[in-house]
């Protein structure tokens, strides 16, 4: 697949300022958990930075709810693959977060055809991640659950 096509399926990579790689942004409020926890003071979605500045301009806006309806392209899996190969790092969701089982299948079917990139999945969808078999998480991943309090690592995760 050429990466012209792939960035057609998946809604086009971001580029966030602060990380030395590409990403892939959702919009912040389609958050399962996250959209819950942003209303509560003293959790880590409270003051949700995703929520506010850059991330909500009408063309980041429009950007992220393209990216947000690719992930059910039957092609999207293949078309990160595409886009990821080549690259030394990739961090999943700069703003937004897992988007169901499905999501994470897909997520795990990259980050192992793609284990040259390091991975790294910030989440508070730590439901998904808790059923999981350690087995099946490629090396090059990590899965960080975000807490209340602090950022806690999965045991099973292989850190870069």
């Amino acid at each position: 697949m050429l990466k012209k096509e792939a960035k057609k399926i998946v809604g086009g990579l971001s580029t966030p300022g602060k990380m030395p790689c590409y990403s892939i942004n959702l919009p912040a409020w389609a958050c399962k958990l996250g959209a819950i926890l942003a209303k509560i003071s003293g959790t880590t979605c409270y003051g949700c930075y995703a929520l506010k500045n850059r991330y909500i301009m009408p063309i980041q806006q429009a950007a992220m709810i393209r990216r947000l309806k690719a992930l059910t392209h039957g092609s999207w899996t293949a078309a990160m693959i595409t886009l990821i190969t080549g690259h030394k790092y990739f961090r999943w969701h700069d703003s937004g977060d897992l988007q169901g089982p499905d999501h994470l299948k897909n997520i795990i079917e990259v980050a192992k055809a793609t284990p040259d990139a390091k991975h790294w999945l910030p989440t508070r969808e730590y439901k998904l991640l808790q059923f999981m078999d350690p087995a099946i998480i490629p090396g090059c991943q990590r899965a960080s659950i975000s807490c209340s309090s602090s950022w806690t690592r999965l045991s099973y995760q292989r850190i870069y």
